[in-house]
């Protein structure tokens, strides 16, 4: 993929390596692979009979300074690109070595290119190579961010990022295990998870700690028509409403909490107190109302927090998701990190569900770099959370298509998220639905618009079929693919 980079500034980079000995020029960037492509295309067509050598990939190639100093060796001149060089130096064999080497690397008429991406990449070589990296010639820093990827808002099926222990590894084994736990009906299991709600049955805990929220519907208007106590009734119908909006009944949702008064005298009233605002906040959110549903979940915090099992992280959460959908990418991110700062209530699903959304967050502002970051962090709790392994990949294979990388890879890499999620889960999840918009984000990049549109298709059939029509999920969908058909019809030659 070529870019346009400043004309002037790549001519300098071409000055400073005049085939006239050794010469050393660091290049910055923010990791997108487009930019490494076009300043090897521009010194290949400046410099046509010069030998072109490259290390692309570190940590792909096992690049020891043993192995860099046969690949210099084999050179012997001309010019060579070192792509992603503060990985090497990650390596505490590589830079001592580097270092003490300086004199018999310049002893080569070769031309050195280091591309490096981290923020503090060209500090780290001052303190870590300080002799190697006074031969320097030259110090570029290029910086670019594919704007295409804009018109795809973030999407995070947030309501389902817990996977349940429950039941074994997919949706038809946690059915099974779910009729056989009914029957056995393990009462201390379910009263020490929720003392709050010690009323509510254990047929409809099974069913939605099991993700069957409809049949959770289903038990707990069974459960309403039992109970006697008016006080408790509200933390039956705040139970219902959060179920019902995991499966996108907003309307249905909102006439129940139009009947709540929650100010009235109950039994855990602060409870029912915050449940509404945050049930409130919801539904805002549905209705494609983000700011009233982000002011919502920032007054909870004034409500006393007795009762709130996972305290002031969900709510973090949930404002983080709703900064996601409304666009605001770096209040998002600066929320994302407070979550992951505070997050310390047996909540590993939802750590890992930040880092691999902030993954998506950072690429989109071209910090490819952060991005990576938490792609490494996700790598140390993945093997925790098995069924999410499905969407790291999906991370990863957005992170590889934004930065200009392998289509085939990403494209690779993604489809052994979707087979893993159709297994998992279920062939017409949310999850799955997500996977194809972010496919059709892919090709969408590499310029493939018609497998772009099939994808989203996909997408909004699933949403659809599991939400309804009028989901934040589908309309979602539903406009990106507007904007990319009118875009597309406006392009298209008359």
């Amino acid at each position: 993929m070529q870019i346009p980079l400043p004309e002037n500034e790549l001519n300098v980079i071409a000055r400073a390596i005049e085939p006239n000995g050794f010469n050393l020029v660091f290049i910055k960037t923010n990791g997108h692979q487009a930019i490494y492509d076009t300043v090897v295309d521009f010194v290949k067509s400046k410099f046509p009979n010069e030998k072109i050598g490259e290390i692309k990939n570190v940590l792909e190639q096992n690049v020891s300074y043993t192995s860099f100093i046969k690949t210099f060796e084999r050179q012997k001149e001309g010019v060579l690109f070192f792509n992603h060089f503060e990985e090497a130096l990650n390596d505490p064999q590589f830079y001592p070595s580097l270092n003490i080497q300086r004199d018999y690397l310049a002893k080569y008429n070769i031309s050195l290119i280091c591309f490096v991406a981290q923020e503090d990449a060209i500090a780290t070589c001052q303190k870590n190579i300080p002799d190697f990296f006074s031969f320097r010639t030259h110090v570029s820093e290029f910086h670019f961010v594919d704007k295409r990827a804009e018109i795809f808002k973030p999407l995070i099926t947030f309501f389902d990022f817990r996977f349940s222990t429950i039941g074994g590894k997919t949706m038809a084994q946690k059915l099974k295990t779910c009729l056989s736990l009914l029957d056995y009906q393990s009462s201390d299991y379910f009263s020490n998870r929720n003392p709050t709600i010690k009323s509510r049955s254990d047929k409809s805990l099974i069913l939605e700690e099991c993700m069957l929220f409809k049949e959770a519907i289903i038990s707990i208007d069974r459960d309403l028509t039992t109970v006697i106590d008016d006080r408790i009734r509200p933390v039956f119908e705040m139970d219902k409403i959060a179920l019902l909006l995991k499966i996108g009944l907003v309307k249905e949702a909102e006439m129940i909490l139009e009947k709540i008064d929650f100010k009235k005298e109950t039994i855990y009233k602060d409870l029912i107190c915050v449940s509404y605002m945050y049930s409130k906040s919801l539904v805002n959110f549905f209705k494609n109302d983000f700011s009233n549903a982000v002011n919502l979940i920032n007054e909870i915090p004034s409500v006393d927090f007795e009762f709130i099992a996972e305290d002031f992280t969900i709510l973090l959460y949930f404002e983080y998701c709703f900064l996601c959908f409304a666009g605001d990418i770096k209040k998002a991110i600066e929320i994302g990190e407070n979550i992951l700062i505070h997050n310390n209530i047996n909540s590993i699903y939802r750590e890992y569900n930040v880092h691999l959304s902030l993954i998506n967050l950072n690429v989109r502002l071209g910090a490819f770099q952060k991005a990576r970051e938490h792609y490494l962090l996700s790598d140390l709790i993945k093997n925790k959370l098995n069924p999410y392994n499905a969407l790291r990949k999906e991370a990863y294979a957005l992170l590889i298509a934004s930065q200009g990388g392998s289509m085939e890879e990403s494209l690779r890499q993604l489809s052994l998220g979707i087979t893993t999620a159709r297994r998992v889960f279920e062939p017409e999840h949310p999850f799955v639905g997500k996977f194809y918009y972010s496919r059709a984000q892919i090709y969408y990049l590499y310029g493939d618009i018609t497998r772009c549109i099939y994808s989203l298709k996909k997408a909004r059939k699933i949403f659809e079929g599991y939400y309804g029509n009028e989901h934040v999920l589908y309309t979602t969908v539903t406009e990106v693919m507007e904007k990319i058909s009118s875009e597309n019809v406006t392009q298209s030659p008359r």
